[in-house]
């Protein structure tokens, strides 16, 4: 697992990383200098990179109403 050699204190931080990107578009001083502890600043930009991406992909495909693969697992109803 990605987190087993930093222990508890990194594994709050690097959860709070993803809510921090999508709630605010901002990554705290904070956050990132206890994560730096851990990782390389490279690791890290790419890491702000994933939120971008992923919200890119689902405004796309929401936007131009791509159709759901028959085969893909579903969220619970009312959930989403």
């Amino acid at each position: 697992m990605l987190l087993t050699h930093c222990g508890a204190n990194a594994a709050r931080y690097w959860c709070a990383w993803p809510t921090s990107c999508t709630n605010t578009a901002h990554v705290s001083d904070e956050l990132w200098a206890a994560l730096s502890a851990h990782w390389e600043t490279p690791q890290l930009i790419e890491l702000l990179i994933v939120p971008g991406m992923y919200h890119a992909i689902a405004y796309v495909a929401n936007g131009a109403q791509v159709a759901l693969e028959e085969w893909a697992a579903r969220f619970p109803a009312g959930r989403f």
